[in-house]
C-alpha cells in the first residue's frame, strides 16, 4: 500500500524559514500541520474574495432590476444556479452567509 501523503520541496529565504519554524513551535504544531492550516486559511480567503466580487457584481444587477430584499435575492440565487452552472456561487453564498450569521469561520462550515 502506498503513501497517503506527498513530500513537497521548495526554497524560501532563510528569514521566512526561521519565521515558519517559530510559528510551528509557538502554535505547538508540526510543520506539516501548520502548512495544511495555512493552505486552508488561504483557500477560505480566496473564497471570501470571490464571494465579495460576486456580491458587488450582483448588487449592481439587483439594483437595476429593483431587487432589494434578502428574500428576493435568495429566490433568484436558488432558481438560477442550476441554469447557469452556478452551484459554486450558491455554495459560496451559503457558506459565507452562514459564517456571518453564526459567528463562525468559513473553515468550520
Amino acid at each position: 500500500m502506498g503513501r497517503n501523503t506527498r513530500i513537497l520541496g521548495f526554497s524560501v529565504a532563510p528569514e521566512i524559514a526561521e519565521e515558519y519554524d517559530r510559528l510551528a513551535q509557538r502554535q505547538k504544531k508540526s510543520k506539516s500541520e501548520l502548512f495544511r492550516q495555512m493552505v486552508e486559511s488561504y483557500k477560505a480567503k480566496l473564497d471570501e474574495e470571490e464571494f465579495f466580487r460576486l456580491q458587488t457584481r450582483m448588487a449592481r444587477r439587483a439594483q437595476k432590476k429593483r431587487i432589494f430584499t434578502e428574500k428576493e435575492v435568495e429566490k433568484i440565487v436558488f432558481l438560477r444556479t442550476a441554469d447557469e452552472g452556478g452551484l459554486r456561487h450558491q455554495y459560496l453564498y451559503l457558506r459565507l452567509r452562514g459564517a456571518r450569521e453564526f459567528g463562525t469561520s468559513t473553515k468550520t462550515l
